[in-house]
Order: structure tokens, then C-alpha cells, then sequence
């Protein structure tokens, strides 16, 4: 374990963005307003909600965006981020994802590859390890999503691969699990419920 998350600045988070996550894939999480960081061309849906279209069912409103490449085209030869003060969210959130298990360390990370054992990546850490904008910014990305998945009973999410939405079952208790989580970490001040 490590007393403190110290980013190497290697830029391995920027060349690795696409993941495959319960057999889909994505790219990195951009909030509407982060899309015009990069080319349209770049840029697909990544979570809808609501329903439209007997036929052909899809969501109704599309909430986020992703970026479809695995490099970022904001990575300078030195590994710098040429857009740093106003990089996407998920950026500034690296390593640190919320998920009802508790916090996801992304093991592309150089830092976390080395500072875990092999095959783990949810870890019960105290939320001390890691600079408050970190966290404060994985929480804003949870609860936007947290927001979005109570307005609507039906949530997609939108295979890189495939091209297609993928309906999810549940979205929101897994959601309010993860911000639960993170009140016991004492990062946010209240508790979630339905």
C-alpha cells in the first residue's frame, strides 16, 4: 500500500483511454460541455436514458459522451497535457472510480501497477491518500450520472465496438451504493437513497 498517490507523469492514462468494461467497449467520459476539447469526429454517445422508438428502441436523451481514441491528442511528446487547466473531468479523476466494491484504482496507471499487488484494483483506502480535487471530481461524474439514472427508469450505454446501444438492467443501485461509499469516506456530507 502507499502512503500517498504521486503522479509519475508518465502519460500512460492518456495513451490508454479505450477499456472494456462488462464486455463493452469505451472511451473516456466527457460531460457535453467537455466535448468540444476535441474533434467532433472523436466524440460518440456513451450513456442515454429514456426510451424512443418501438421498432427500433434507443434512448430518449443522451446524457454523456465519450472519446473514441485510445491516445489522447492532448498528449505532447513529454507527456504534458496541452489543455491541463481545463482537461475533461475524468482526467482530473484519474485513478480514482467509484463503484459499489468500493475504489477502483486504474491499473494503467504506472503508479498504481506499482504500488498494488497483482490482480487487485478495489481497495478499502482511506480518502486521505489522494488530492481532494481528485476525489471531489469522480464524485461529480457519479452524481451527475446518479442524477440522470433517477429521472429515467431505462439507462443505455453505447458500445465503441459494436456501434450499438446496450440496454442497461439497473442503474441506479449500484450508483447509490458507490455514493454511499463515498459519505463513508467522508468526502461528501450526505447519504443517498431512492
Amino acid at each position: 500500500m502507499f502512503e500517498k498517490f504521486i503522479c509519475l507523469q508518465c502519460g500512460e492514462c492518456c495513451r490508454n483511454l479505450l477499456t472494456e468494461q462488462y464486455g463493452l467497449k469505451l472511451g473516456l467520459f466527457l460531460f457535453p460541455a467537455e466535448c468540444k476539447l476535441f474533434p467532433s469526429g472523436d466524440i460518440a454517445p456513451l450513456y442515454g436514458y429514456g426510451v424512443k422508438g418501438r421498432s427500433r428502441p434507443r434512448p430518449a436523451v443522451i446524457g454523456f459522451y465519450q472519446y473514441t481514441r485510445n491516445i489522447c491528442e492532448h498528449l505532447t511528446p513529454d507527456n504534458k497535457c496541452s489543455i491541463y487547466e481545463k482537461r475533461p473531468l475524468a482526467c482530473r479523476a484519474f485513478p480514482v472510480e467509484w463503484t459499489p466494491e468500493g475504489i477502483h484504482l486504474d491499473r494503467t496507471c504506472r503508479f498504481i501497477r506499482e504500488h498494488l499487488e497483482e490482480g487487485e484494483t478495489f481497495i478499502a483506502v482511506p480518502a486521505k491518500l489522494f488530492p481532494a480535487d481528485v476525489l471531489i471530481a469522480e464524485t461529480k461524474i457519479t452524481n451527475a450520472i446518479l442524477a440522470y439514472a433517477r429521472a429515467y427508469e431505462v439507462g443505455w450505454t453505447y458500445d465503441l465496438r459494436t456501434k450499438r446501444w446496450v440496454k442497461n438492467d439497473d442503474l441506479i443501485r449500484p450508483l447509490i451504493s458507490s455514493l454511499n461509499h463515498i459519505y463513508k469516506l467522508g468526502v461528501t456530507n450526505r447519504r443517498v437513497s431512492l
